[in-house]
């Protein structure tokens, strides 16, 4: 029986461990695309001046700082988690939807793409810390600032080779695959 119950404990582990890397990479990933892109794709394809160029990215980290300082910190559990797997759609949605913006509706995708973020990355560190054992919750926040630090290369090294072929108005709908995956996996 204990035999049993060691290797479900530790099937769970690799379980946990496999969806915190997955949704690591995808979110953290498509989220350093568009506050570096946005500014880029504001300047070159909205023709926005440097003031506005400024703001695009100043109104989705106002967003996000909303939603992880503001409203995540007064959810229960349930409504995080609902929280959570909305912002994983929305900003799948949005992804898909930002080759159409234009100077008006770029304002709208962002600051709801901020506002997203700010619900999905504060529960994924809160699922990477959640284990009662400290030796295991100490492996998996290792494990998760990894993937952190491994997405911070894939994600600008996928945009760079996109680039070669699209233009910029066009790299975020590369990204929605990541979007999926952050969408189907909250699920489990």
């Amino acid at each position: 029986m204990e035999n049993k119950l060691k290797y479900s404990s530790q099937a769970y582990l690799i379980y946990s461990i496999f969806i915190i890397v997955l949704l690591t990479l995808a979110v953290r990933a498509s989220n350093n695309m568009m506050m570096t892109t946005i500014s880029l794709f504001a300047k070159y394809d909205l023709y926005f001046n440097q003031v506005e160029v400024g703001l695009t990215e100043s109104v989705m980290a106002l967003a996000t700082f909303i939603t992880t300082a503001i409203i995540n910190t007064h959810l229960s559990a349930f409504p995080r988690r609902v929280l959570f797997i909305a912002s994983n759609i929305t900003f799948t949605i949005i992804l898909a939807v930002m080759e159409f913006s234009n100077n008006i509706s770029v304002w709208i995708f962002i600051f709801v793409a901020g506002f997203a973020f700010g619900a999905i990355m504060p529960n994924i560190i809160t699922s990477a810390g959640s284990s009662g054992d400290k030796k295991v919750r100490e492996r998996i926040l290792g494990i998760y600032t990894l993937a952190l630090s491994v997405s911070l290369i894939a994600g600008p090294a996928y945009e760079s080779y996109i680039l070669n072929f699209e233009p910029l108005r066009y790299i975020f709908l590369y990204f929605v695959p990541f979007g999926i995956v952050a969408s189907v996996f909250p699920f489990y």
